[in-house]
C-alpha cells in the first residue's frame, strides 16, 4: 500500500479491506448513498476508500468485527448538479491551461531534436497531472459528501 500523508486518502483493494476488517483494524465504514463505495477509518485514524461489490454478508462481517457503519443520504438532484458543474468547470479550466502549456512548449521547442525527450516528459507529466486533478476532484466530492452528512 502506498504511504499516505495526513491529507491523503489512499485507495484500498476490496480484498485488503476485508482482511483489515477481519484483523479488527477498522474502526468505521461510511458507505455512499448507493452502497458502491466506502470511506474507511482505521483504528490508527488512517483513511482509505474502496469500491464495494455486491457482497450480501458484508454488513454481518462488519458487525461481527465491531465496525461502526454509516450510510450517506442521497442528495437532492439540484445540489449534485450544481456541485458537479462547478467541479467540472474547475477541472476543465485546469486541463485547458495544461494543454495550452504543452502546446506552447511544442510550438517553441518542437523543431529541435534535443528537446524531444523534454516534450515526451512534459506530455507524460501533463497526463499524470490531469489524472491527479480528476482524482483530487473525486476525493473532494467524497469529503464534501461526508462533511454534509456529518453536519445533518
Amino acid at each position: 500500500m502506498a504511504q499516505e500523508t495526513q491529507a491523503k486518502v489512499e485507495w484500498l483493494e476490496y480484498g485488503d479491506f476485508i482482511r483489515f476488517v477481519q484483523r479488527r483494524e477498522v474502526k468505521a465504514v461510511f458507505f455512499n448513498y448507493d452502497h458502491t463505495q466506502a470511506y474507511i477509518t482505521f483504528k490508527n485514524d488512517r483513511k482509505s476508500y474502496t469500491v464495494i461489490p455486491r457482497h450480501p454478508e458484508l454488513v454481518s462481517i462488519l458487525l461481527q468485527n465491531d465496525v461502526n457503519i454509516s450510510v450517506a443520504k442521497p442528495y437532492k438532484l439540484s445540489q449534485s448538479n450544481n456541485e458537479s458543474s462547478s467541479s467540472i468547470s474547475s477541472t476543465a479550466i485546469k486541463v485547458l491551461a495544461l494543454i495550452s502549456l504543452v502546446g506552447f512548449l511544442i510550438l517553441f521547442v518542437g523543431s529541435n531534436k534535443k528537446y524531444s525527450q523534454f516534450q515526451t516528459q512534459a506530455l507524460k507529466e501533463t497526463e499524470a497531472t490531469t489524472e491527479a486533478i480528476k482524482e483530487n476532484n473525486r476525493l473532494l466530492k467524497e469529503v464534501i459528501e461526508l462533511q454534509q452528512i456529518r453536519s445533518l
